[in-house]
């Protein structure tokens, strides 16, 4: 972005005007900013264990659900065929990703989401601790 607002000032030949100073800049201007925000909701995944949901998210983006609508969580590791690369992904087949690129270590969260039985993945430093909050929590109190 940087350069696409810096180049043209070099490597002009002719006065800078017209469709240039009314287009061209404030779009390259709207791009970084928008790609400032992006960077910075993007920056780090927050998963969290509640007494009454599981939550997790990126930024303002986030997904929560509670305990009766989770049926099985597992560690698993990523697998970047399947849900076709990092970041929020929506694949086929019910499974969705949240994850964070060359971090391949997680949980898989199988959750009943508007009547559709859906799997998640959840990236995580520490998956075994994660899995194991979440487990705890769907254990029937006897």
């Amino acid at each position: 972005m940087l350069f696409g607002i810096v180049g043209p000032l070099i490597w002009t030949d002719d006065d800078i005007s017209g469709w240039v100073i009314w287009v061209y800049y404030p779009s390259m201007a709207i791009g970084a900013i928008g790609m400032g925000f992006a960077s910075y909701w993007f920056r780090t995944l927050i998963a969290w264990v509640d007494d009454s949901y599981v939550a997790f998210g990126y930024g303002r983006f986030r997904k929560r659900f509670s305990f009766d609508q989770i049926s099985d969580v597992k560690t698993e590791k990523y697998d970047f065929v399947k849900y076709g690369g990092a970041g929020i992904r929506f694949a086929r087949g019910g499974f969705r990703a949240w994850s964070i690129p060359f971090m391949y270590t997680g949980v898989e969260i199988s959750v009943t989401e508007s009547g559709k039985e859906r799997t998640y993945y959840v990236s995580s430093r520490n998956p075994s601790e994660l899995e194991q909050a979440i487990a705890r929590r769907l254990e029937p109190v006897s």
